[in-house]
């Protein structure tokens, strides 16, 4: 009997060597190709970031990757399992999927952030420039329908503390989380099922208070008729069952409870707009950016000496800032429709948005993260001229370099509460800072 266990022991070790060795091949074969394009673009000095990328590579290109996506995620739903990946995402009793977050609350850096803030503040005010700050709301699974010892990202406290020592330091801000619920708009009307980003009906509602709150605090004159604010000139537009967003995209179809609906707004009066984006990976690039105040087609971008990492887009409003999702996703593309990034392809190291129907008025830069490209897309509608960085991906050098390329009247500092880190703050480091 002994001797029939070890007989049977080794012949299983056996099959899954073969197994293994046989996927592995497999993968080799599948995804050999765009991982070794990867290896081909590794430098030394960015050596970490590449290494990601090959890794990300290897995991976006495995061999049968979705239907084993939803064979662990159907076992954890038959399971009645409430998280997934060792918590890299958790579920509420209303069938939401969040992001699971043993470590919020360590190492808060709040006070030293608006003390950066507030040092940015006094520098570009000597330059005519006005900062504010903007705390988006954050998805935040309610109280009443959480599982308990369940551990659901929840980065209030920071955001609340933030907050805080911004108006301790004088700095101005809007926070959207009260002026949405001043609105009376339902959690299920602000969020998304299985992403964590907010639905383009509340980016909208988002973009028209702060336009308000910008021209009541600095009499800004924003959209003064009310037009672009105004949602009976924008159409709306709703797709069935194309929206898995990055949360069901780990967990499978089956785990998110089937695919939502994805809703857009686009304006009825598409406009005329050049979008140029792309990354910025030294100063170099960074002076050659003076090309694009006189660049009139944007799709000659990357033709132009030192912005090459640059693409650019001319035409109306859904030929640039909204790509239409398509009416019905199968197969992989369901995994690969990446509904809540239609609206400026989600976030870029740096964005250009020119308003060729405006001639006069504000101009803007954002410091901002994914969350508020919606934002953006509505706001390139009543100003000239908006920029955008994605700030952790600047050095302090590079960053404060961008921060004084031009003399905004506007640097606006918007980003979600989980991204309140030094990443995200690359600028005034010290009191030495210029």
């Amino acid at each position: 009997m002994e001797l029939a266990q070890r007989f049977g022991r080794t012949i299983f070790a056996f099959l899954a060597v073969i197994c293994l060795l046989g996927y592995s091949a497999g993968n080799f074969f599948y995804a050999g190709e765009a991982v070794l394009e990867k290896v081909a673009e590794i430098r030394p000095e960015s050596a970490d970031e590449d290494i990601a990328a090959i890794n990300n590579a290897v995991v976006e290109n495995m061999l049968w990757r979705y239907p084993l996506i939803e064979c662990y995620g159907s076992i954890q739903l038959v399971g009645n399992k409430h998280e997934i990946n060792s918590f890299d995402v958790v579920k509420d009793r209303a069938g939401y999927l969040h992001s699971g977050n043993f470590w919020v609350g360590f190492h808060d850096e709040s006070r030293e952030l608006a003390v950066r803030v507030r040092r940015l503040y006094d520098m570009l005010e000597a330059r005519g420039t006005q900062v504010c700050f903007v705390m988006s709301p954050m998805k935040v699974a309610k109280e009443e329908v959480q599982y308990a010892g369940i551990p659901y990202n929840d980065f209030t406290g920071q955001a609340d503390e933030m907050l805080r020592w911004l108006r301790y330091y004088g700095v101005p801000y809007l926070d959207l989380r009260q002026s949405l619920a001043e609105r009376g708009l339902s959690y299920e009307e602000m969020f998304f099922r299985t992403d964590h980003h907010w639905t383009p009906e509340t980016a909208f509602a988002g973009f028209c208070d702060i336009v308000k709150w910008l021209n009541e605090t600095f009499g800004t004159n924003l959209d003064p008729e009310g037009y672009y604010c105004n949602s009976e000139n924008y159409e709306v537009r709703t797709y069935r069952n194309t929206m898995l967003g990055s949360q069901g995209r780990k967990t499978g179809v089956c785990y998110a409870e089937g695919m939502e609906d994805f809703t857009v707004l686009f304006p009825v009066d598409e406009g005329d707009f050049n979008w140029i984006r792309g990354d910025l990976t030294d100063l170099e690039d960074l002076n050659a950016l003076d090309l694009l105040d006189t660049l009139e087609d944007a799709d000659s971008v990357s033709h132009q000496a030192g912005l090459k990492e640059m693409k650019g887009t001319d035409g109306l409003f859904t030929e640039t800032l909204l790509k239409l999702p398509p009416e019905r996703l199968e197969g992989e593309k369901i995994y690969r429709g990446i509904a809540e990034e239609a609206y400026m392809e989600g976030v870029a190291e740096y964005d250009f948005v020119r308003n060729n129907n405006m001639e006069n008025g504000s101009s803007i830069l954002f410091l901002r993260d994914s969350y508020a490209s919606p934002v953006l897309s509505f706001f390139a509608q009543c100003v000239p001229l908006v920029e955008a960085v994605w700030p952790n991906q600047y050095d302090s050098e590079t960053m404060e370099a961008v921060l004084l390329r031009r003399d905004y009247d506007y640097v606006i500092i918007m980003l979600y509460p989980e991204n309140l880190s030094y990443d995200f703050f690359p600028f005034c480091e010290s009191e030495d800072s210029p």
